[in-house]
Order: C-alpha cells, then structure tokens, then sequence
C-alpha cells in the first residue's frame, strides 16, 4: 500500500512542522504544500509567519492508509489514491481595536460596533469582546433583533453575508444572501442554493423574544436552469439531487434514463453529499466529471468523484449515464 499523501492549502505565509522538523511552507504565492507521511503518530504543527495569528498543534494518526486529525474546526477530505487534503483558515487575533468604525448600534445595556473585520461588544461594565466575521468588510449594518439577538450584514470576503449573534457573542446563523428585510419583528431573506441551477431559499425567523425559524421555501431563482454544455447539466442534475427537487432532477436526464431510473435511484446512487467541485489528483480525469463531498458516519469528508454522459436535445444537454471514477 502506498504512502499517504497528505495536501496542504493555506494562503497565509505560514511553516508547518511534523513533530519539530520542518517540512515546508505555504504562501498566497505557493498555497500548497504535499507531504507523504508514513504511520505512527505525530504532532503538525501550524505556524503563521504573519504577525495577528495564533499557531495551531494537532494530533495526526496515521493508520492502514488514513490520516486522521484529532482536533476540531480543521476539516479534512479525504480524496482517491490516498490523498488527504486539508485547507487552513488562519483567523487573525484582535491586537489593536481598528480606528475606522464601519457601524455601531446600541443592544440594551450594550453598544454593538463593527470595527475592520471584527464585531466588538462593549458591556455595562466596560468589558469589551470581539468576534471576528471576515475580511473585507463593507457597507455594513447592525439591527439589533431583540435583547437576545443581534443582526449583523455586509459585504465580507467579497460575499454579501448574513449574521446573526447572541448575547453570549456566539454566532448563530451564518447566510451568503441577496436580499433581506425585517419588518414586525420578523426577519426575512433569499440565499442563492446554485449558481447554475438557479435555485433560492427563502427563511424567515420571528423574532418578537427568542430567534425562531416561521418557514423555509425553496424558490426559482431564474426561469429555468442553464444546461448549455455537458458539464452544466451534470452540475443542475446533482444540484437538483441534493436540494430534493424531483421534477427539477428528472428534467436534467435524457427519456431513455428516466426509463431506467427513477428519482429513488438517482438519489440512492449519488447519496446525501454536502457540496460539489471540480476533480483534482486524478491522473487522467473525464472532461464531463464532478466531485462529490461526503460525510461518512465516522464523521470524516470524502470526495468522491462521478463521470457524466450528456446527450444533446433540442438545443440543451441531458445526462444519460453516470459512472462513478
């Protein structure tokens, strides 16, 4: 059995270590690093060589071929051949309260700001906490919901976002959205659920004392989903699979498939997965191919990659087979 592989991808200058040997970097300008790492256990070490970050030691186990992180919030998915592949989002620490506030509010016996990147609560008692929201912040607002909750929006990371916090500054809900309003202490917004498929979900949450979701839609977005080229359609035919849409899943598939399979077995076979990408480390990868990510019952991400078959009626692609890598 060959060694596993494992990837790292971090965008901050930063060493990593396994045990106290150093075994590479990674920068915006290298973001990745391959390590192949034989069994046994070690420690990994993450070292920002950027001033505002903490470092990170996590336990890694290495047994019959998998890699296993003994620490939560790192996500590790796991991908064929034996490669491992963990993205790192070093998240920067508060050293001095940015001079700029972006938008503050009064929150009962509390004053709520947005300062750079951060949201500082500043208590009756003076005490001031931060919770750190993301990069970029821009045209941001604070609604205070009611004396529990909070409401924070804006543009972060180059992603219009939706936050909700509580008193305790814990972060509640998290939504990339479009839209949003609150109106009679009801809070309501659209969040986009594929680019490709065109699909939205609408949430509302009354809010009059606690934070309580009213309802969940799922609505179209634009009139029909695009399925311009093979790829397209494989993509609108898994997002439809994953959001439980059958008449939207059953037109993203040739007659002849439909004959053969019913929406049961489409969903059976392609199983509950989280999200979709693009192949990587495959040696020789099908032009028409998506990866699927799941999560297994030992609470581990897999990738598992499917080839697609695409037929073209009418001026728009259809799937007719499947087959996975």
């Amino acid at each position: 059995m060959s060694l596993p592989i494992l990837i790292i991808n971090c965008t901050v200058p930063t060493l990593f270590f396994l045990n106290n040997s150093i075994v590479g970097e990674c920068s915006a300008e290298k973001p990745s690093l391959s390590l192949p790492i034989s069994e046994g256990n070690f420690y990994l070490g993450i070292v920002p060589m950027q001033e505002g970050y903490h470092s990170i030691w996590t336990n890694v186990c290495v047994s019959k071929g998998e890699i296993r992180l003994l620490r939560e919030g790192l996500r590790l998915c796991r991908w064929h051949n034996n490669i491992f592949e963990l993205t790192v989002c070093l998240v920067p620490t508060l050293s001095n309260i940015p001079p700029v506030v972006l938008a503050d509010a009064q929150w009962g016996d509390c004053t709520a700001g947005l300062c750079g990147e951060f949201l500082l609560l500043e208590r009756h008692n003076g005490k001031v906490e931060y919770l750190f929201l993301g990069r970029g912040a821009a045209g941001a607002e604070i609604v205070p919901l009611n004396r529990e909750y909070l409401l924070v929006t804006g543009m972060f990371e180059q992603q219009k976002k939706l936050f909700v916090i509580n008193k305790q500054l814990e972060l509640m809900l998290e939504r990339d959205i479009h839209t949003w309003s609150f109106e009679n202490r009801t809070l309501r917004f659209s969040e986009d659920m594929g680019i490709i498929t065109g699909y939205k979900l609408v949430e509302s949450y009354n809010c009059t004392e606690s934070f309580e979701m009213i309802d969940s839609i799922l609505e179209y977005a634009q009139d029909s989903p695009v399925r311009d080229t093979p790829l397209n359609a494989a993509r609108c035919l898994c997002e439809a699979v994953r959001l439980g849409l059958e008449e939207q899943a059953m037109a993203c598939i040739t007659p002849s498939l439909r004959e053969k399979s019913s929406f049961e077995d489409l969903s059976g076979f392609l199983g509950s997965f989280i999200e979709l990408s693009h192949v990587k480390y495959l040696p020789n990868p099908q032009k028409d191919s998506l990866a699927l990510l799941y999560l297994t019952n030992e609470g581990t991400y897999e990738y598992v990659c499917y080839a697609f078959e695409a037929v073209k009626i009418s001026g728009e692609y259809l799937i007719d087979d499947i087959e996975e890598l």
